[in-house]
């Protein structure tokens, strides 16, 4: 009896000493709490909050300034070739409306020059020519392959064509004289010398009728204003001279003491004693700034910048 004591005395010190299973390999819990369980949860990152989808601009309104529609002039906007006679009479009124045409109205990726580089490709011409067709409507264009309407007009075949539509253009018409906006004395050339000026300050490039002491019945187009060792100055265009480099304001009409002078690049001044801004001219202004207004909207539509 006394062994089945000791037997089974000794059994329980021995189940005692054996780890349990459940327990073995436990880290000891350091914090005191049961296995973390009443540690706080960390706070739910907040979800970004989302961007309002605001409503894109109307194109009309985005396109609205006219102050900003027309385009600045381009160093080398002027044609390749010179006025010439037509049945006895010069073109310089068809050569000049042409040029402004082209200059307001004819956009162009400057650093492409593929249809010059193809050896004037007959393809990249003919491209060009109904977009030509259709800035002479009066719809702005881009044109590509050409960088400029000089090196445009320079190819035989839209060459060809301009010279015609230049013959096109009648020298004679009927328009009034322009009634300056803001007069600045009783002095008339005065008033048309500064409202040209205006009109320059704004990216036009006015069509002016001349006539003085060296130089016949002319037309002349302005492009900028500057102050010059002559006084108040401003650039032309002549279509009797090609620069060679460039418009470089070496064509001037000045203003000095209430008379207008005009200097042509290779010769010397000559005083105006016609010098005169035609109503036709706002005519064609109102239609460059319809025009400019249309391709400024499309432009802005294909880059998702507006709604219509």
């Amino acid at each position: 009896m006394f062994k089945l004591i000791l037997m089974w005395a000794i059994t329980i010190l021995l189940i005692g000493c054996i780890e349990s299973p459940k327990n073995k390999n436990k880290s000891p819990n350091l914090t005191g709490n049961r296995d973390n369980q009443n540690e706080p949860l960390p706070e739910p990152i907040p979800s970004p909050e989302p961007v309002p989808n605001r409503p894109l601009p109307k194109c009309e309104v985005i396109c609205d300034n006219s102050q900003e529609l027309f385009k600045e002039t381009d160093q080398f906007s002027y044609l390749s070739f010179v006025n010439f006679g037509f049945r006895g009479i010069g073109r310089c009124r068809g050569h000049a409306i042409i040029t402004q045409n082209l200059a307001k109205l004819a956009f162009f990726d400057h650093s492409d020059r593929s249809c010059v580089e193809s050896a004037y490709d007959s393809q990249c011409a003919s491209n060009a020519l109904e977009q030509i067709k259709n800035i002479l409507s009066y719809k702005a264009e881009k044109i590509i392959g050409f960088p400029d309407i000089l090196t445009m007009s320079e190819h035989p075949k839209i060459k060809a064509y301009l010279k015609m539509r230049v013959r096109s253009i009648s020298h004679k018409y009927s328009a009034r004289t322009v009634v300056p906006e803001n007069p600045q004395s009783d002095n008339q050339f005065t008033n048309i010398f500064y409202e040209l000026v205006a009109r320059v300050e704004r990216n036009h490039e006015p069509y002016i009728g001349i006539k003085g002491g060296t130089v016949g019945d002319h037309a002349l187009l302005a492009y900028d204003y500057k102050r010059t060792a002559y006084g108040d100055t401003l650039c032309v265009r002549d279509s009797n001279y090609i620069p060679p480099n460039g418009l470089e304001c070496r064509s001037i009409i000045y203003h000095q003491n209430g008379e207008i002078y005009y200097k042509r690049a290779d010769l010397d001044p000559t005083k105006l004693f016609i010098f005169n801004l035609m109503t036709d001219e706002n005519i064609r202004v109102e239609k460059y700034r319809v025009a400019q207004k249309k391709y400024c909207i499309k432009l802005n539509h294909l880059r998702n910048n507006c709604t219509l």
